[in-house]
């Protein structure tokens, strides 16, 4: 009987070890999930921040009409970049660099970029779905200075 007692005892004392610690296991998770959000960083799980800068229509009808085989500092070319580069650095926290490039979907665009710590993204663009013409790629990146 005394043995019985103790035995329950003994597994109360277990479950209740366990409860404690499936607690503070969740406090921890919630605290540093709390601590990596919101600090003006951009993660691996921001990624995007090219599509959203594309949404905007008027931007994305003007790398549409960037001429493939001008140059980059020609008038027309450098009126569009310059507006895309606006767009993206409203987006950017300010202690971050970007570089952007727009080429033809079946070129290679090279960026200049020697930084070790950066992100990158590239997106190709269309007038219309259903009738592919003279596809434009856009790429970019981005890094922590």
């Amino acid at each position: 009987m005394v043995n019985l007692i103790e035995e329950r005892k003994g597994w109360l004392r277990v479950l209740e070890a366990s409860i404690a610690i499936l607690i503070v296991l969740s406090v921890l998770f919630v605290v540093t999930r709390q601590n990596s959000m919101g600090k003006g960083e951009i993660g691996r799980e921001d990624f995007g921040l090219l599509e959203q800068v594309l949404v905007n229509d008027s931007v994305r009808n003007d790398v549409l009409n960037y001429k493939i085989g001008l140059k980059e500092d020609e008038e027309g070319n450098m009126g569009i970049l310059k507006k895309v580069m606006e767009s993206v650095a409203e987006k950017l926290p300010p202690n971050y660099g970007y570089e952007i490039k727009i080429c033809g979907a079946l070129e290679n665009c090279d960026l200049e970029n020697k930084n070790v710590e950066t992100i990158s993204e590239e997106r190709i663009l269309s007038a219309s779905l259903s009738k592919i013409e003279n596809p434009i790629k856009i790429k970019m990146a981005y890094w922590p200075e």
